[in-house]
């Protein structure tokens, strides 16, 4: 597992951001208990709101992300509303050339759940609380889970799954 900080450059965070807030009300939403494996949302009671970005969004997310994934032919970017009691089971994203994701809550308070845990390659779990703007990179299909978030969080937890193929 790679991290990298302040990955958007501030002009792409605002493109974001209005995207996600144009959206957030809006019936275009998809919902990870009906698109995802029933493995993915097992022991969780809460469900993720993902779509994907528009074209326009995409290229900007793909121009700053560029020199910490690996290049692919593809790349697919979704936005994902975690809400309460949401997370996602072990995995290890072994159907992607790489996997990441791009925190955007501006603050998330480690009571608030949503913690990203992983197994490293010396068989050690490891815990990461989501950071503004820093994104973690799986490139060699290590074990990862989300720990549901909490069911008092004041906040939704807001990402972008950036996914090469």
């Amino acid at each position: 597992m790679k991290f990298f900080e302040n990955v958007l450059k501030e002009e792409t965070l605002i493109i974001v951001n209005s995207e996600l807030n144009n959206n957030m009300k809006k019936a275009v939403w998809n919902s990870s208990r009906l698109v995802w494996q029933n493995t993915l949302t097992s022991n969780n009671s809460g469900a993720v709101l993902t779509k994907p970005v528009s074209e326009a969004c995409k290229n900007k997310v793909v121009e700053d992300v560029k020199t910490f994934v690996p290049n692919t032919e593809k790349i697919f970017i979704n936005m994902h509303i975690w809400d309460l009691g949401s997370g996602i089971a072990l995995h290890d994203d072994a159907s992607y050339k790489f996997a990441s994701t791009l925190y955007l809550n501006s603050n998330w308070h480690p009571n608030y759940g949503g913690w990203f845990i992983w197994k490293d390659e010396k068989e050690k779990w490891n815990a990461f609380l989501p950071e503004h703007n820093n994104l973690v990179l799986n490139d060699t299909k290590q074990y990862h889970t989300v720990t549901p978030i909490s069911p008092t969080s004041p906040e939704l937890r807001l990402t972008l799954q950036i996914f090469g193929e």
